[in-house]
């Protein structure tokens, strides 16, 4: 956590106003893509406090409708930077679906 606190360049105190309207932007701009029948996995913390997930999730799906999703109980923004457990949980997900199995 030292890392994010004090040497990541992507964390930042102060959000700048032309981000929130490039969000913004992105948005309307994914609203208004078609729907893709490719397959996506969407792999998702309960507790992620820095999106917006319950929005978000349900627009994926809407774009993606053959999307899986796996929800990580108690895992936040950064699920690989969280701790061992987190990341065994992914990577156990994704060792699923790189050796051709269905659960992902």
């Amino acid at each position: 956590m030292d890392f994010l606190k004090s040497d990541d360049p992507l964390q930042t105190r102060i959000t700048p106003t032309r981000w929130a309207l490039s969000m913004a932007e992105w948005i309307k701009t994914f609203l208004s893509f078609p729907e893709f029948k490719k397959r996506l996995t969407i792999i998702q913390g309960d507790d992620d406090q820095t999106v917006d997930f319950k929005f978000n999730i349900p627009a994926i799906c809407e774009k993606f409708p053959n999307s899986s999703l796996i929800m990580i109980k108690e895992g936040r923004h950064q699920l690989l930077n969280e701790s061992p457990e987190f990341r065994e949980k992914i990577f156990a997900h994704v060792s699923t679906w790189l050796n051709g199995e269905d659960e992902i």
